[in-house]
């Protein structure tokens, strides 16, 4: 399985690693079992570590992914960053998905290190 979800120490934070080939069911498959592990009455924050990634999705199957979340009525102050650690992984379709992704609503970012990603997760009050 090229994915795994895991709780952090932080009761709010979800990490989602996802490593090697990816396809798109593998990406359907985690929001799946990642929507099952969150609460779903709070913003929550999520963080995606991207790492040696070769997608095998293409940009019209990822703009299905919001509709996922919208279907499983979480709430759109969930914060989900993005960490791209994958030199192979195409940063337009990367792009693009956070562009398609926030033009419908959500709040998500790319990033290309986890402290800058925990920061946007967590901004100072």
């Amino acid at each position: 399985m090229p994915w795994e979800v895991n709780q952090s120490q932080l009761p709010e934070l979800l990490i989602i690693r996802y490593e090697g080939r990816i396809t798109f069911a593998d990406i359907t498959e985690a929001t799946h079992y990642a929507i099952e592990q969150i609460d779903h009455t709070s913003p929550q924050k999520i963080l995606h570590e991207l790492i040696n990634i070769e997608a095998a999705a293409s940009s019209f199957e990822l703009v299905g992914i919001p509709n996922i979340w919208e279907d499983a009525q979480l709430n759109r102050n969930n914060r989900l960053a993005l960490v791209n650690l994958s030199p192979k992984l195409d940063k337009d379709l990367l792009d693009f998905f956070v562009i398609s992704s926030q033009s419908m609503g959500w709040r998500v970012q790319s990033f290309t290190d986890r402290e800058r990603a925990m920061q946007w997760l967590f901004p100072s009050e």
